[in-house]
């Protein structure tokens, strides 16, 4: 339900919406209430890719897409 308005005027309007999947992300998670933290089902903590990751990334996406990608572009 939504709140509209304020004080003793304010009227509550139900909205019936279809399933959706959220996802979200931040670098503060400490700084989220722990009451929206704890309603999300599942939280990942994700790392950086290590150099030799990206460049596999880069040359199978480039591949995959049909465009050249010098190996010594996919390094930088």
């Amino acid at each position: 339900n939504i709140i509209i308005g304020k004080g003793p005027g304010a009227k509550s309007l139900r909205l019936n919406l279809p399933q959706f999947t959220l996802i979200g992300a931040t670098t503060r998670f400490a700084l989220l209430s722990p009451p929206l933290r704890d309603r999300f089902g599942a939280v990942y903590r994700l790392d950086f890719y290590d150099q030799t990751s990206i460049e596999s990334i880069l040359k199978r996406s480039a591949r995959i897409l049909q465009v050249k990608a010098e190996a010594k572009g996919c390094r930088r």
